[in-house]
């Protein structure tokens, strides 16, 4: 049995305007499913609301830019796959483009004083095709800039 390839990328991003935080791009000949999404943040007493999106991106996926090409790590050290084929962009001021459809799949608001953990239900987990995109943004640009470490898992299908 083949183990599926599954990647974790670390970020860390200054934000206080609209930008994806991090972008998970498919290669040529895998799809995806993402996992667990972690966020924190350097705020301890100011009460402020993130507006946060989880988006599909379909078809002919241009990445954004301004941020950063992630480091992508295998979560499984026993992966049957010499590299993943997905990667990662993180802090992308220019957000990214298609030319199909964007498509939301969830959204939350966050209060980055606490931990921002999401994990989906194994039968809800949303999947992404081959050469598409799923990216976590912030929809609204915060009051003021807030600092974000964290890191997104996940696991690639064929």
């Amino acid at each position: 049995m083949t183990i599926p390839a599954t990647g974790s990328s670390p970020l860390v991003v200054s934000t206080s305007a609209v930008m994806d935080i991090i972008t998970l791009i498919c290669g040529s000949g895998n799809g995806l499913i993402s996992g667990y999404y972690c966020l924190t943040s350097n705020l301890t007493s100011e009460t402020e609301t993130v507006f946060l999106r989880l988006k599909r991106l379909t078809t002919t996926v241009t990445v954004g830019s301004g941020g950063t090409a992630g480091t992508v790590q295998h979560i499984d050290d026993g992966d049957t796959k010499s590299t993943t084929l997905a990667s990662a962009r993180y802090g992308d001021t220019t957000q990214a483009t298609t030319t199909g459809t964007t498509q939301y799949l969830a959204c939350w608001l966050w209060n980055p004083i606490l931990p921002f953990e999401f994990l989906w239900m194994p039968e809800n987990r949303r999947m992404s095709q081959v050469s598409e995109a799923i990216i976590l943004e912030t929809a609204a640009a915060a009051a003021s800039a807030i600092s974000v470490a964290g890191f997104v898992d996940w696991w690639e299908v064929p």
